[in-house]
């Protein structure tokens, strides 16, 4: 049973946006968060947000509030009209949960998202330990004050075991393995820079159904809007950032995902979620870059590495991943270039 908030010197509101189509790794999460170990000075509150798309849809609601019964877990259901652009309603939900937040009126928010595994127990001490560390009064006096401490998500492309292909196969669904590069980046940003006139594209891992058949293969995504707005950024790869684990140094970052993040509540109260219309970018990229502007940094800490589950390659129902005809023609092409 998650731990009853009691008066202690801070409070941490832990919190999750979660969704409907990422169940395929709830039970992991779960068990990730309740056996974190709760650091010494810190009393802890939970908050599962559930942003299943439209406030009628609440069968999943129901099925998290039976599922947390008795763990003093609040579950809270935020369903946004599937109208809006997937960036609009996670903006909201971000903006939702920071403003219970706000009103229960705790001292620091950690989010961590329903895709990330928290394998290790000690993930949310070693955030605060480094939090603390980095904000002593003489660092700040001379420096910044730390306004998040992150740790690292990267594109997890590894997905399947052997085992788990073999039994797709013989369902027949084949698993269309686009390959792992020898250094990925990460999506934590040695640079990050908002430009709105320049347009940018690369390609991006993605997860796709192709006539019943699921992988992830390389898809060119545009970071830009009619206007040519975009972000512009530079990645830690993979090889630098396990330099950096080794060491055990924590260090200053441009940017940041919100996959697990640790943030100071003086700092949270400077900025908020947003996004720019026009652009392709989620908020937050955004939220990074006001912190930054609000006069903080960002403190990135390589021993905290949970595992990004993004999405589940074993479904083939879920229609945010499907393609039309024509987007499938384009892959098809980009493939048979890429084989030769």
């Amino acid at each position: 049973m998650w731990p009853s908030r009691r008066k202690k010197s801070k409070s941490i509101l832990v919190s999750t946006p979660t969704h409907k189509l990422k169940d395929y790794c709830w039970e992991d999460f779960l068990n990730g968060i309740l056996d974190q170990e709760i650091p010494d000075g810190y009393s802890v509150d939970f908050l599962i947000a559930d942003n299943t798309i439209d406030l009628l849809d609440v069968e999943y609601y129901v099925k998290l509030a039976d599922r947390l019964k008795g763990t003093g877990i609040v579950v809270t259901h935020f369903g946004f009209d599937n109208r809006f652009s997937p960036t609009i309603r996670l903006t909201a939900i971000y903006n939702y949960i920071r403003g219970y937040w706000k009103a229960m009126n705790h001292d620091m928010l950690l989010i961590v998202e329903s895709d990330v595994i928290l394998e290790k127990p000690d993930y949310i001490k070693k955030l605060v330990e480094t939090y603390e560390s980095e904000n002593k009064w003489w660092k700040r006096l001379f420096g910044k004050a730390v306004g998040a401490v992150t740790g690292v998500t990267d594109y997890t492309t590894k997905k399947l075991t052997k085992e788990a292909i073999d039994k797709l196969e013989c369902e027949g669904i084949l698993y269309l393995d686009a390959g792992t590069p020898k250094d990925q980046d990460t999506m934590i940003m040695k640079e990050l820079s908002v430009d709105l006139m320049k347009p940018q594209d690369d390609f991006q891992l993605m997860p796709m159904v192709l006539d019943g058949k699921t992988g992830w293969i390389p898809v060119r995504v545009p970071h830009w809007r009619a206007g040519g707005s975009s972000v512009t950024y530079r990645a830690y790869h993979q090889s630098e950032m396990r330099f950096y684990q080794k060491k055990g140094a924590p260090f200053e970052v441009a940017g940041c995902p919100l996959g697990c993040i640790l943030i100071d509540g003086k700092a949270l109260n400077k900025t908020t979620f947003r996004f720019v219309p026009g652009m392709d970018n989620a908020c937050d990229v955004f939220f990074a870059y006001d912190i930054i502007k609000a006069g903080y940094k960002i403190i990135c800490d390589p021993r905290v590495w949970p595992e990004h589950r993004h999405s589940d390659p074993t479904s083939t129902t879920d229609d945010e991943f499907k393609l039309s005809p024509r987007e499938a023609a384009k892959v098809r092409e980009t493939l048979e270039t890429r084989n030769g």
